[in-house]
Formats: C-alpha cells, structure tokens, sequence
C-alpha cells in the first residue's frame, strides 16, 4: 500500500501514520502558471482584423491605428505581437519601453508622466510618416490615456480599431482562486497577490472609464475617402456645365458659381453612422449588444446609389446589405428638427487626404441594388457641410427628400434636367436636387466607433 500523506510516498510500515504521528501534508505549491497555447485561439477567435482573411488583406492596404486596453496582464503585449506578425511593419507604441534600460525594465512611478508623453511622441512621428499600422500597447483605462490617440488619428486620417476590455478581449484564463488577480512577472507566471495588493487593484478596476464612441458606423479608408470624394465633384462639375437652372440655384446656394464652393473646397467625407449618439443611455446599450461587439472590425461593402444636394449639405445615399441591417439603429422616419447651425470658425487651408500607402476599393458596380423604402432608408454619407452647419444634418436633408419622392414618386420619371452618362440629375424642389446613379458606386469599409 501507498500511504497518501507521505510524500515521496512511502510503504505503509514506514509511513507516518504507522508510527502514530500525524505528519501534516506537505505544502504543495501549485505549479508555475504560464500564458496558455489556447489563449491564442481564443484571441483570434474575437477579432475579424486577424482572423477573417478578407478584413486582414483590405487593412493592410490602410491607415489603422490599433488601441488596445487592459489590466496588465490580460494579454495585451500577446495580442500586440499578434497584430505585428499579422501586419509586418507595424509601429509598437507602449509606455513600458521607457523603462527598458540596457535590456532590462527597470519601472519608476516618478518617470510614469514622462513614459506616456514619449509613447504619444512616438505614435505622432508614425502618423507623421504615414506608417501604416500603429499599436498603442498601454493599459488605457482612463478617458485621458486613449482619448489622445484617438484624435491623433482623425487628424491623419486613420482608421481606430480598439481592442480590450470594452471591445471583447479576453482576460487570461484566471488560477482556481479566480477572485485574486493575478500579477504578472518577467517569466509570465501568476501568483496570488496579497489582500493589500488585491484591494489596490479592485480600486483600480473601479477607476475604468470604458471607451464610448461618438457612434458607431462603418468607415471609409483615407484613399477611399479621397476618390470617392473626386468622383462626386467630378459628377457635379459635368452637371453644372450641362444644366443653366442647376448652376443658377447653386449660386443662390452658396452665393458663388464654383461647385466647390458647396463643400467650401474643403475634403470632408464621414462615415455613414448606425448607433445614434452612442454616449445617450439607448446608444450604450446598443454598443453592448452582442451582434455589435462582434462586427466590430469586420469588412462589409457599401453602395452608394445616389447623391443629394442641398443649401447645407452634400451627402451620398447608401443601401444596406441585410449584415449591416441588423446593426441599424437609426430612427428611419422622423426626421427631427434640423441642428442648429453652430457660429462659422475659421477654417484652416484644406490640406487634402494624407493616404500614405492605403490603396483605394472604390469600384462601380454592375447594376443598382433597390432602395430600401422602411429600415435603412436614412443610410448615408456626409460628403461636404457648409460652414456652421454638423454633419449630421445630412441625415435630416436625406429624409426630407425622400418623404418628398414617396409623397411625388412622379419626380424622378420626368426628363432629368442634365444627364451624363449613367447619372441624372432631378429637381426634387426648390434649392433640392437629387443626382440619380444608374450603377451603384461599391467601397469597402470597416465597422467601428468613432471617438
């Protein structure tokens, strides 16, 4: 026999039991736990930016900028090598490598301040050379640490993908006492920590300000933006030539017979947004449903079907496939009163797209998808603002003009009042025009938020 209480296990004559000791159990100390294989798969698993093929060869022909957020020791440095190997070329953000000191990390809360301010830099000189994937590896648990980047990237025209506790990454598998975090050392083992430690630490989970975007939509690379852009002016620089009454109006309009100045010659191409205002309590919900965490990331196509023109906006008409339908969380039938124009700021010279090496997806499609007349139909893509006035306005003109066809569907069956090619141009009212594409305009874009 084999005594259990005896280690290295012993005969029963010899045992401690059999000279009538109790001998306590030694203490087992429960072996060193590593960073698991699985982890790997369970982290590709949840992103399509590095595991859907289609998404990772469009995003490596764009600007990215990837912000990933976490606890230390939730696998954020793992994901981060696993964006690299996925995107060569990367440019790896992170505070840590302040504190590398001849191959070792030597930490100082004093140099903290300091860490942060030189992984910005960093970041910034990227987008400056117009790199075209950026990984900010940092824990980003508060607004001020995350927010930065984020408008880091609006100004260089890049695409945010976040990744960590509020977009669905999974914390490392947790020991058997699963209450106490776990601290992460050189090795990647875990151990328990102290209940000073671990008080310290769920003041900390507390402290998290989860990352809540203005809204969320689909997004158009900067090289998209830019040719998407062109084809449009293009577009409504043939009609003005062809049509007196449509240069007319537009000279009311904007009070200048240049149609650039309906967008003020300024480049502005937003995303067309599903969530609403995603920082009101109905648009967090919706960010945490979880057909929404799921597409974060992921590819679709957009097709735009045709162009509005109005006093305050320019927008392009988007049709919905049924994937981006069933995030669709946009009210498609009051419209609301217009916004408010905000007063005119002075504008900075409009310096153009900075592409990079993005490569543009934009295409014309073979044939027209129908419009859709009940969910979606308010889908658009804010192409130019006049001073003063939010994007958002586009999505109130577009509403407006479509109750109008469907209360006078007779308006676009008259003789347009230009023609060029495949597109017509038809006066949907006064100062109301509305520029009928007879093929679709195809993009990639990407589902996000913006912050």
């Amino acid at each position: 026999m084999v005594c259990s209480w005896c280690s290295p296990p012993s005969r029963l004559a010899r045992c401690c039991r059999s000279s009538g000791r109790r001998r306590r159990p030694p203490n087992r100390r429960s072996p060193k736990r590593r960073l698991p294989a699985e982890l790997g798969t369970l982290i590709r698993c949840q992103y399509s930016f590095l595991d859907d093929p289609e998404t990772v060869d469009y995003l490596r022909t764009s600007k990215v900028l990837f912000i990933l957020r976490g606890l230390p020791g939730c696998g954020k440095s793992y994901l981060a090598d696993k964006i690299a190997t996925t995107y060569p070329g990367a440019v790896l953000c992170s505070a840590d490598h302040y504190f590398m000191k001849d191959g070792s990390y030597q930490f100082d809360r004093e140099q903290l301040s300091a860490a942060h301010e030189s992984c910005k830099q960093r970041a910034e000189h990227a987008c400056l050379e117009q790199r075209s994937h950026i990984v900010v590896d940092n824990t980003n648990l508060r607004y001020w640490e995350w927010s930065e980047y984020a408008k880091l990237a609006a100004r260089h025209h890049y695409l945010v993908l976040g990744a960590g506790a509020g977009d669905g990454l999974a914390p490392r598998p947790a020991p058997a006492g699963h209450h106490q975090l776990p601290r992460r050392h050189r090795t990647g083992d875990q151990v328990p920590l102290s209940s000073r430690r671990r008080r310290a630490g769920a003041k900390k989970l507390k402290s998290i300000q989860e990352p809540v975007p203005k809204y969320y939509g689909w997004f158009l690379n900067a090289a998209d933006c830019r040719d998407l852009l062109d084809r449009v002016w293009s577009l409504l620089q043939t009609m003005h030539r062809a049509s007196d009454q449509f240069r007319e109006e537009l000279t009311l309009m904007t009070g200048s017979d240049n149609i650039s100045a309906a967008c003020r010659a300024a480049p502005l191409a937003r995303p067309f947004f599903c969530g609403g205002r995603a920082r009101a309590a109905a648009g967090r919900q919706y960010g945490e449903r979880a057909e929404v965490r799921r597409a974060l990331g992921a590819l679709s196509t957009a097709r735009l079907t045709a162009v509005l023109i109005t006093p305050r906006t320019v927008c392009g008409r988007v049709t919905l496939d049924a994937e981006q339908l069933a995030l669709w969380h946009q009210p498609d039938r009051e419209a609301g009163p217009p916004p408010p124009a905000r007063p005119e700021r002075p504008r900075p010279p409009p310096a153009g797209w900075q592409v990079g090496a993005a490569q543009p997806s934009l295409a014309v499609s073979g044939s027209k998808r129908p419009a859709r007349t009940e969910c979606g139909r308010r889908a658009h893509v804010t192409l130019g603002c006049r001073p003063g006035w939010p994007p958002v306005t586009a999505g109130c003109d577009l509403l407006t003009a479509l109750d109008r066809l469907e209360a006078s569907p007779e308006l676009l069956r008259r003789p347009p009042a230009a023609a060029a090619g495949r597109a017509a141009l038809h006066r949907l009212g006064e100062q109301l025009w509305y520029l009928d594409l007879d093929r679709d305009l195809v993009v990639d874009v990407i589902f996000s938020g913006r912050y």
